[in-house]
């Protein structure tokens, strides 16, 4: 039976029910936690249960963030019961819906509106059982809320996110999985009324419910530099550029594109919504862009019309949130993680997990369209922009067994001056195998002292380009932008001192440790040799402008000490024991490898002045950027 009620409100009844009665299938069927300017918060109750409901006593609850943390919001007077199928809407005084059966009484707490991240709601019988929860927004952050079944809700479970002037409402009435990602949907409230059951639903301009993994974030540039802005000011140049890796189009209007600076920020820093109507096509990239940035005739852009995506420098994240509040696919980047964010599943994220630190000029992009492999560090890699167009295939094509005879054959870690002021450090591969080897997607890595934890931070300091390949018995020079010698060239490169023992190894795409060097004399902070064990002399201290470098190219022993000796006879590029200098590897023969006669120790003969470059080397200016050229024997 109808209930007929004078419009917006409910006479009171004063015959109180002589106990608590419970009832079971009382659902919070749809409510306003986000009202448009000054408009009331409310809350719909249905009874999907056989019985009628006795109500007096029963509370809804709010929480903000805090699953710890209960508020009341709406307690149920004396008199009101719900028979199966009927519907009611709690609100305060001011609450008014023609047609509706509307309860008004004094409101204590208030709904959250995802300012920060999720937000709660939940029904309380008169005994104090949780008798439904609704869990919404864009995603888990600290401890997550748990249902009525005290299960953890976690990401895919979330309702969508509160938008203003729009109500979140099952679909259909009644409708409960424990999944408020497929019972609820965001739309246009219908209070007292049937509730909306479009799929897909989510308001005016919201027609595709989000789906994680549906579209993706490709590629990004945090840091235009002086060949993007000549200007170097980042704000008004940055973009973001959007992938549909589906066979179909996909419609993201009404979907935002979030950054946070912490974990905190997620929510509140909503730097762009895309228009009702925007799709992407198959296999296409769209472009969300900061108003200055240019980009090459045909790519699809759309642009902020004032202020910046504001894509963080440092340890930052970008989210792609859909108009229904689901985190479709979010990057992490920085190198590390000391503000601890987590991923899409809530899992903290190792530093290993986190996408490499920026630079300028340079865009985090995936190693291939859409490419993902378990974390982030692993899915992106700092390259060339790309902006609209398929990212340069960077997948990892190969590991430890093929690329063993691989060798860090020489290193320059100290040189004249500031090395950070310098800028002109460099590394030697060596080709020990008989077979050219792509070293694509593969990474110098160093470690320089002990943390407080007493462990060994790790940090990439380069990580090779695509098509970077050695040839059997060849050598690679990787040199920083001032240096004089060198195949590539990367804008800095930082190798740590050496004291207390320091180490640099360079590591496959599948993070696997190759080939390093231990040096530093002694090596009190315990770095350990590729077979792991921890040596307590390391190889020589690298003194001003000399260099380390092994006794006999490619020889490797795993005993940095035996293998590496000190020398003001640098040879980029050329063989540590040239032609008469000793063919067994003997460091002392007749010839240096800058060919000045004399021993090759440091400590035997030290020839102030640096090293000349050995013969048949000649070097150019240098771009700002990476320079690839190659050197063959």
């Amino acid at each position: 039976m109808r209930w007929l009620v004078a419009v917006g409100v409910w006479l009171l009844s004063t015959n109180a029910p002589a106990a608590c009665e419970q009832a079971v299938g009382v659902r919070l069927n749809e409510l306003m936690p986000y009202p448009q300017d000054s408009d009331p918060e409310w809350v719909e109750l249905v009874n999907t249960g056989p019985l009628t409901a006795e109500l007096e006593g029963w509370v809804v609850e709010t929480s903000t963030r805090s699953a710890a943390s209960w508020s009341d919001a709406f307690t149920i007077p004396s008199g009101v019961s719900l028979a199966p199928g009927q519907r009611v809407v709690l609100g305060g005084m001011s609450v008014v819906f023609p047609g509706a059966w509307v309860v008004n009484v004094e409101q204590g707490a208030t709904f959250g509106n995802n300012s920060t991240a999720e937000d709660g709601a939940r029904l309380v019988d008169c005994a104090g059982a949780v008798m439904d929860v609704v869990v919404y927004g864009a995603s888990v952050e600290g401890e997550p809320f748990v249902d009525e079944e005290g299960e953890s809700v976690i990401a895919e479970k979330l309702a969508p996110r509160s938008r203003e002037g729009q109500s979140l409402a099952r679909s259909p009435d009644g409708a409960d999985t424990n999944n408020g990602l497929l019972d609820f949907l965001s739309g246009p409230a219908t209070p007292g009324l049937p509730n909306e059951t479009t799929p897909g639903g989510g308001g005016a301009g919201c027609t595709t419910a989000g789906v994680r993994g549906a579209v993706l974030i490709n590629e990004l540039l945090p840091a235009p530099g002086a060949l993007s802005n000549p200007d170097g000011d980042d704000s008004g140049w940055e973009w973001l550029e959007l992938y549909n890796p589906a066979a179909t189009p996909v419609d993201i209007g009404g979907w935002q594109v979030h950054q946070a600076g912490s974990p905190g920020d997620w929510g509140t820093r909503v730097r762009y919504e895309l228009p009702p109507g925007t799709v992407i096509v198959p296999g296409g990239w769209l472009v969300i862009s900061d108003p200055l940035a240019t980009f090459d005739e045909g790519v699809a852009v759309l642009r902020l019309t004032e202020g910046s995506l504001g894509l963080g420098n440092s340890q930052d994240g970008a989210r792609l949130v859909s108009c229904d509040g689901v985190v479709v696919d979010q990057v992490v980047y920085g190198g590390s993680n000391p503000d601890g964010f987590a991923d899409l599943d809530g899992e903290l994220l190792e530093d290993g997990e986190v996408a490499g630190s920026v630079k300028d000029d340079l865009s985090l992009a995936r190693r291939a369209d859409g490419y993902s492999d378990g974390s982030y560090a692993d899915a992106f890699v700092l390259t060339g922009p790309t902006p609209g167009a398929s990212n340069v295939d960077l997948t990892c094509k190969s590991g430890l067994a093929d690329g063993a005879n691989i060798r860090i054959n020489e290193l320059f870690a100290n040189p004249k001056g500031t090395d950070s002021e310098a800028q002109s450090e460099w590394i030697e591969l060596y080709n020990a195998g008989g077979q050219t080897f792509d070293l694509s997607t593969w990474s110098i890595v160093k470690s320089s002292g002990l943390n407080d934890d007493l462990e060994l931070p790790l940090t990439t300091m380069y990580t090779f380009g695509a098509g970077v390949d050695i040839g059997p018995g060849d050598y690679l020079v990787l040199a920083a932008i001032q240096a004089e010698q060198g195949d590539i060239f990367a804008e800095v490169l930082d190798f740590p001192s050496g004291t207390n023992g320091d180490l640099v190894f360079l590591q496959s795409c599948f993070g696997e440790r190759v080939d390093g060097v231990v040096y530093g004399g002694s090596n009190e902070d315990r770095a350990p040799e590729d077979n792991g064990v921890v040596p307590a002399t390391a190889a020589p201290y690298p003194s001003e402008d000399a260099c380390v470098l092994r006794r006999q190219d490619g020889v490797d022993t795993d005993q940095s000490l035996r293998d590496f000796v000190l020398s003001r006879y640098c040879t980029p590029g050329a063989s540590n024991v040239p032609e008469g200098g000793g063919g067994s590897g003997d460091p002392t023969g007749p010839k240096g490898g800058c060919g000045v006669a004399g021993p090759r120790s440091v400590e035997a003969r030290d020839v102030s002045g640096g090293c000349a470059v050995a013969p048949g080397w000649s070097f150019g200016a240098l771009g700002l950027l990476l320079v690839a050229r190659r050197r063959r024997r």
